[in-house]
């Protein structure tokens, strides 16, 4: 946020300007950003009325125009109130009149909010004050091709009845892409694996999956050809007993450890997984 403040001069009632927006300014600073706009940046133009009291506050605000690049009239709406809010901060010199403080009316005054990247160093002071610089647009953090990363919900497999009885493990790969809404395509087993008990219950798990859309430079994208080992039984090192991809002993479903009216989900809040009551399972 870009503020300027100037001192006066004894020049300053010369070449009067009421209606120019700069002239007599003693401190002026860009809107802020609204929130819908930081969430998703578009970029916008807002023209304004107002009027200036005699003790140099700027007041009475009438937008004339309030546009958004995406056409959204509540983007429009947000650019505008932020205006106002910026504006009101606004101070001036007192303007002479014939002897006495008078006050200002009707000055004009266009405000823009510009993409990232634009150079405002190369602006002057006063078009400073009248541009905001939308910030850059938002990326998730971590590898699109590290299967675990932005997941919204996972449920966990379990183990096959009789898997579970006889106390046998067993690892399952898997292929899968991410669309860009966070949907799950193209679930497939590795070419090497045969259908069995196992792999029927890695796939059943994993079609429940969500992601939440991976975001590159403010852009979903799609993400595929993605692979991950679900393992059955003893515990692998470096995964936790309530991983996504992970059933320990005492979990099938058909012996009665999950129900189908609990099953085990983890959803994430801000990338920590919260489990559902059903994952903490005895051993």
């Amino acid at each position: 946020m870009f503020a300027v403040a100037v001192t006066p001069s004894a020049t300053s009632q010369q070449n009067v300007e009421p209606a120019n927006a700069f002239w007599q300014n003693a401190y002026c600073i860009n809107p802020s950003v609204p929130y819908i706009v930081r969430r998703a940046p578009t970029e916008g133009e807002v023209a304004v009325l107002f009027d200036i009291s005699a003790a140099g506050k700027p007041g009475n605000f009438r937008v004339t125009s309030a546009k958004a690049a995406n056409g959204d009239e509540r983007f429009a709406n947000a650019f505008a109130k932020s205006v106002e809010r910026g504006l009101k901060r606004w101070e001036y010199f007192a303007y002479i009149s014939e002897g006495v403080e008078a006050p200002r009316f009707d000055v004009p005054l266009t405000f823009n909010y510009v993409e990232h990247g634009t150079n405002v160093d190369a602006l002057d002071g006063e078009q400073r004050c009248v541009t905001s610089l939308l910030p850059e647009p938002p990326s998730h953090a971590g590898d699109p091709n590290d299967p675990l990363v932005n997941l919204a919900r996972c449920q966990p497999p379990s183990m096959p009845a009789r898997a579970d009885r006889e106390k046998l493990s067993s690892q399952v790969s898997v292929t899968f892409d991410v669309t860009e809404e966070g949907k799950l395509n193209n679930v497939s087993l590795a070419p090497d694996r045969q259908e069995d008990s196992f792999s029927k219950e890695a796939l059943r798990a994993l079609k429940r999956w969500r992601y939440n859309p991976f975001l590159n430079v403010g852009t979903p994208i799609e993400r595929t050809n993605l692979a991950l080992d679900f393992t059955f039984g003893d515990q692998v090192e470096g995964l936790g007993k309530l991983a996504c991809n992970h059933a320990a002993f005492g979990s099938s479903r058909k012996l009665g450890v999950t129900g189908t009216s609990k099953r085990c989900e983890i959803r994430f809040n801000n990338g920590v997984p919260v489990p559902s009551k059903a994952c903490y399972q005895k051993d």
